[in-house]
C-alpha cells in the first residue's frame, strides 16, 4: 500500500539544493506561531529534502530532491490556518499539536494529526480518504543525523488502523519540522519493505 505522507502533498520534485545555513544543534526558538511547535508554520518557511525510492532488496532505484514550503495564510473563524502542500489543504499549530482541515471536493473537518506536546505511548487516529490512520509517538527525545545537521527528535509511527505494520515513520524536531521520514510498502507476497525515505538537506524559517 502506498499512501502520501503526513507532511508532504503533492510538491514538485526539482534538483537543487538550498544553500541556507546548516545549524548542527538548532534551538527551534525562531517560530512565529509559538516557540517549539512542532512544524513551525509561517509563509516562506523551507525544508529542502532528498528523496530515495527502494526496491524489495533495499537497492536505490532513484534519488531526487524537493522543496517543502508554507505557502499563504488565511483566517479561518479567529485561527490563522496555513497552506502546505496540496491546495485545498490548510494546517495550523494549536496547543495539542499540528492540526489540518480540508476543503475543495472533498472537505473534512478539522482534525489532530500530529500530537505535540505528547508523552512516549500516546495514540490517536485521523481519517485520510475515508481511511482511519493510528499514530503513535514511539519517541520524543530520538537522535538522528541528516545532512542538515543533527537533531533529538519526536519519532511517530502511523500505520492504517487495525494493520500489524507501520506505514509511516516520522521525525520531527520540535521548531525545525522535518528531519526525515520513512514510508513502509506491503506487497500482495506479505513482504514489508521501505520503499523510501526523506532526509533534510537544509531549511529556512522566517
Amino acid at each position: 500500500m502506498k499512501r502520501i505522507p503526513l507532511v508532504l502533498f503533492a510538491l514538485s520534485l526539482i534538483v537543487w539544493v538550498s544553500s541556507c545555513k546548516k545549524d548542527d544543534n538548532p534551538t527551534g526558538n525562531n517560530s512565529s506561531d509559538g516557540t517549539g511547535s512542532i512544524i513551525p508554520m509561517k509563509t516562506g518557511n523551507t525544508w529542502i529534502v532528498r528523496i530515495f525510492s527502494y526496491d524489495t532488496t533495499g537497492a536505490v532505484i532513484i534519488s531526487g530532491f524537493d522543496t517543502l514550503s508554507v505557502g499563504r495564510d488565511t483566517l479561518i473563524g479567529t485561527e490563522r490556518w496555513y497552506q502546505f502542500g496540496d491546495e485545498n489543504n490548510f494546517w495550523t499549530n494549536k496547543s495539542d499539536g499540528l492540526w489540518r482541515q480540508r476543503f475543495g471536493s472533498s472537505p473534512q473537518s478539522p482534525q489532530l494529526v500530529l500530537k505535540y506536546p505528547s508523552s512516549v505511548g500516546d495514540v490517536w487516529t485521523y481519517v485520510e480518504s475515508s481511511q482511519t490512520f493510528e499514530v503513535s509517538l514511539a519517541s520524543n527525545n530520538t537522535s538522528l543525523t541528516v545532512p542538515g545537521g543533527s537533531f533529538s527528535c519526536y519519532y511517530y509511527r502511523t500505520k492504517q488502523a487495525g494493520a500489524t505494520f507501520n506505514l509511516e515513520e516520522d521525525y520531527l524536531k520540535p521548531g525545525v519540522g522535518i528531519i526525515a521520514w520513512n514510508l513502509y510498502t506491503k506487497r500482495s507476497s506479505g513482504l514489508v519493505y521501505r520503499s523510501s525515505r526523506t532526509e533534510l538537506i537544509s531549511y529556512t524559517l522566517k
